[in-house]
């Protein structure tokens, strides 16, 4: 991975390893660019890094997630200052009270903050919100170290960036035709930040929303888990493989699988 990405938080389904294939899939002439499921915003960061400078529009469901990115965008030094509070107070029972603190009433720095020692010293690094809206997280270890410079780093990916907590169909929607819309959904069998199941139902609810696109003429590229079921409900579009590295949980072929990118280019 280059060395100019970041894991400031920490996320499952890295998508660090297409640094290479991205820009080799995009389209050769497109218009803004629409990121739904925006999670870590990996795809972000390797446009940015590759010198893709045109406006990103950037969702998530998650609110602490987009609250967390607005923080370091808007606030990096203040970010800073209270994560260096989080390394020198770090321990079980102080993780306890900065994840009972942790709402969506914060301000922004102190939000993304919070949401990055809890994510960093979380197991997986999955938040974990009740139907009540309070995080249950337990701490999976005592230390913490941050990076300053990966803190200003993040913020300088999110420049012309436009972040918001919505359904990603809100976000594609938006686009417009010549648009460009990113889709990194959680693959079949996945959870959604760890807690809700997408199910086949919400597949086929975004295979809607690429109809939608089609329709619309907005370009999009889909990435997904090579499954019979994915490749059926996408077979009207074109499908390749490419292949990913996991280090979640087991996998044959030496942590190796096949992914697979949807287009309608």
């Amino acid at each position: 991975m280059s060395s100019g990405f970041t894991k400031l938080i920490y996320w499952a389904g890295s998508k660090f390893w297409m640094q290479d294939q991205l820009l080799d899939c995009l389209p050769s002439e497109y218009g803004d660019i629409y990121v739904g499921f925006a999670g870590r915003l990996d795809l972000l960061q390797i446009l940015r890094a590759q010198g893709v400078e045109k406006h990103v529009y950037a969702s998530d469901i998650s609110p602490r997630l987009m609250m967390a990115h607005k923080g370091i965008k808007q606030s990096p030094e203040e970010v800073i200052g209270v994560l260096e509070e989080h390394q020198a107070n770090a321990s079980a029972d102080y993780y306890v009270s900065i994840r009972n603190r942790f709402d969506l009433k914060m301000p922004l720095a102190m939000a993304a903050a919070d949401f990055i020692y809890l994510s960093r010293n979380s197991y997986k690094g999955i938040i974990k919100i009740a139907a009540n809206g309070r995080c249950t997280n337990i701490s999976a270890r005592d230390s913490f170290n941050f990076s300053p410079k990966d803190v200003h780093r993040h913020s300088r990916f999110l420049r012309n960036t436009t972040i918001v907590a919505e359904d990603y169909a809100a976000t594609a929607m938006r686009a417009k035709a010549g648009d460009l819309v990113l889709l990194d959904p959680p693959y079949p069998g996945a959870l959604v930040h760890g807690c809700m199941k997408f199910t086949d139902g919400d597949h086929y609810r975004l295979r809607h929303v690429c109809n939608e696109l089609q329709r619309k003429g907005v370009l999009f590229l889909l990435t997904n888990g090579d499954t019979p079921f994915v490749r059926y409900i996408y077979r009207d579009f074109c499908i390749g493989e490419l292949e990913a590295p996991r280090t979640l949980g087991w996998t044959k072929n030496g942590g190796r699988v096949t992914e697979l990118l949807i287009t309608n280019y």
